[in-house]
């Protein structure tokens, strides 16, 4: 058998494109703490399970680090035996973070759900969205025992040459499949967290539009409990190229009214745009 003669290093291209999207998702993360503890003044179960999300993202990532120090993303041959059973097993080490991470995410996203229908949802979607939480909780605990138990002993996982036995060859670590699961999560995380970003948007288009100081606004309308039998009637003055209109509107009938209703629509007198 031939041994390939290019010596090329793929582990840290990976670890770029791996720290490029925890990095993306780490911000939309925060992001979204932001605005469910700063502006909406609420964190959720979903909340919180998408932050534990994130953290078993990082923590995936920093055992990538120590793959790709060993040798990860070059080709067998050109490592030693000791470096190709440190690759195994940090390779199995990182099932853990990628297994829960990828479990949390996806019950984050069902809580979601589950808090943005409220109590639309009707019992039997509410059932539904609690059946898969619960299937995705079992699920995961599953696998994990299962590769924890999958060889006799555990090192065997990593260590080929120890005496004991592994159910199958696949209890061998699958070194591709669980890297690429570092992507999936932070890409799991991304779609969890983006939905629940509106909030933001809202808070800076209306900074924004706070900033506009152009004389047309003329009202800035606020709930009231003040009756309209005691509004006072009020002009807008609107000249323009064809003449010149008045607009009627309304507000609290005087100063006073203003000071006890402080939530009510402001009185404009004799307000002039030009157009």
């Amino acid at each position: 058998m031939s041994l390939p003669n290019d010596h090329k290093d793929r582990g840290p291209g990976f670890i770029a494109c791996a720290t490029v999207t925890s990095v993306a998702a780490l911000t939309l993360v925060s992001l979204r703490n932001y605005v469910r503890l700063a502006i909406v003044q609420k964190f959720g179960l979903d909340d919180l399970t998408v932050l534990l999300a994130m953290i078993c993202a990082i923590v995936a990532l920093c055992i990538s680090g120590v793959q790709v120090h060993y040798g990860f993303g070059q080709h067998a041959v050109h490592l030693t035996p000791q470096q190709q059973i440190e690759v195994r097993k940090w390779s199995f080490a990182l099932r853990i973070p990628i297994l829960v991470g990828s479990g949390l995410s996806k019950i984050s996203v069902s809580l979601l759900l589950l808090r943005l229908l409220g109590s639309a949802a009707g019992r039997a979607r509410k059932y539904f969205l609690h059946g898969i939480n619960i299937f995705v909780a079992i699920y995961t605990l599953i696998d994990i025992v299962n590769d924890a138990v999958s060889c006799n002993p555990t090192a065997k996982a990593w260590d080929l040459e120890l005496p004991g036995t592994c159910r199958s060859p696949e209890s061998v670590v699958d070194l591709v499949y669980f890297q690429g699961g570092l992507l999936e999560l932070n890409f799991a995380i991304l779609a969890a967290c983006i939905p629940t970003l509106r909030p933001l948007f809202r808070f800076f288009d209306g900074k924004a539009g706070s900033s506009d100081n152009t004389p047309n606004k003329g009202f800035v309308k606020h709930s009231s409990n003040t009756p309209r039998s005691h509004w006072a009637r009020s002009k807008i003055h609107v000249t323009g190229a064809s003449g010149q209109y008045s607009l009627a509107s309304f507000g609290p009938a005087s100063s006073s009214e203003f000071l006890r209703n402080p939530g009510a629509i402001r009185k404009a007198t004799d307000i002039h745009v030009m157009v």
